[in-house]
């Protein structure tokens, strides 16, 4: 794996990032401090980040929609606990509706350790697409991208948000279309 060129030093990543309209983060980040003072989520604030990360009209939503309260609750809880990465994000994908993508999402926002977030336009700014025959699985392929992404955080000294968005953005105007 290895960032684009046009990503690679933290001038190019700070200058992706802000192309990412900030707004669209609000309604996760109000949730911030109070999902990590209880350490878990509820099925309202599990909605909201489904509806975040995930297209409109997915059927993802109303799987989520479906999942019973005190199911959320436990399984959040426990997986903010873990710090093995595929643990953590196989345990909540035992949520009815959460696949790797939302379950990235709920980890890079609520866990105490940064993970960045599984999404196609991110994979491809970091080169992952190419590798991808190179891991037996996801669970391989998504420790490699954390391990990676923590790396280059820690390489250019920005948060995790702050890669994660340029990763996303750089992706979304950068990568060729998928037929």
């Amino acid at each position: 794996m290895q960032l684009r060129q046009g990503l690679q030093g933290r001038s190019k990543i700070l200058e992706w990032s802000r192309k990412y309209p900030v707004n669209e983060d609000i309604c996760i980040e109000n949730l911030v401090c109070g999902v990590q003072e209880r350490e878990n989520l509820t099925k309202c604030e599990l909605i909201k980040v489904a509806k975040w990360k995930v297209e409109k009209g997915r059927n993802t939503v109303w799987r989520v929609k479906e999942t019973i309260p005190d199911d959320v609750e436990e399984i959040t809880g426990n997986a903010f606990q873990l710090t093995d990465h595929k643990e953590s994000i196989r345990y909540l994908r035992c949520l009815d509706g959460v696949g790797r993508a939302v379950a990235s999402a709920i980890l890079h926002w609520f866990h105490e350790c940064p993970y960045p977030i599984w999404d196609i336009y991110a994979r491809w700014s970091v080169s992952l697409n190419e590798c991808w025959n190179q891991y037996k699985n996801n669970d391989e392929r998504w420790e490699a991208y954390v391990e990676f992404c923590r790396g280059i955080a820690d390489r250019y000294e920005v948060d995790m948000r702050t890669l994660d968005r340029a990763l996303f953005k750089y992706g979304e105007a950068k990568m060729p279309p998928v037929c």
